[in-house]
């Protein structure tokens, strides 16, 4: 059975140094040994429970778009060492997208109630776990604002075109 050591691990390669050892009390589980590439861990819609984090492999993401020509669009990948679903480990809910395995894959899946059970009972690991969570999201967070602005500054560019193009033929007529 599979211990901590690979998140531990995996916030030490991102250079979080949480300064954690595995704990032989607690024994998250793999999702599966292996999983194949095109294989969905979790679907938009679905109950979030799960936290994971990739000890090897990649994954995409994904968000539905129901009422357009192209079925699912493509959001962002996740990369080894890196976790996913963190808000099913405090608040529950609805997955918010789709996450599909890119090619051969292993995650450490840890549930809720397991991952809420190891922080009370390991209160001095709280505190570093909890600040690798925060800075894999705020991680997150800036590399969504950063795609924002990119695509913002495409759409005013498209719009600057369209406005230079109508005003163009308004003084060819004129």
């Amino acid at each position: 059975m599979p211990t901590l050591l690979p998140l531990w691990r995996a916030a030490r390669t991102t250079g979080k140094q949480c300064g954690l050892t595995a704990t032989g009390d607690y024994q998250p589980s793999l999702r599966s040994p292996w999983l194949a590439a095109d294989e969905y861990v979790v679907r938009e819609g679905e109950p979030a429970n799960e936290l994971y984090a990739v000890y090897s492999g990649s994954l995409m993401i994904t968000k539905e778009n129901s009422g357009s020509e192209l079925d699912s669009v493509y959001v962002g990948n996740i990369k080894e060492h890196e976790l996913f679903g963190e808000s099913a480990v405090f608040e529950g809910g609805l997955r918010t997208a789709n996450v599909v395995t890119c090619g051969k894959t292993m995650l450490l899946e840890i549930e809720r109630q397991e991952f809420q059970k190891f922080l009370s009972d390991y209160p001095a690991k709280t505190q570093a776990i909890l600040l690798y969570l925060v800075n894999q999201l705020v991680g997150k967070l800036s590399s969504s604002n950063h795609e924002l602005v990119l695509v913002r500054n495409q759409l005013y560019a498209i719009q600057d075109q369209r406005r230079g193009r109508s005003e163009f033929c308004v003084s060819l007529i004129g």
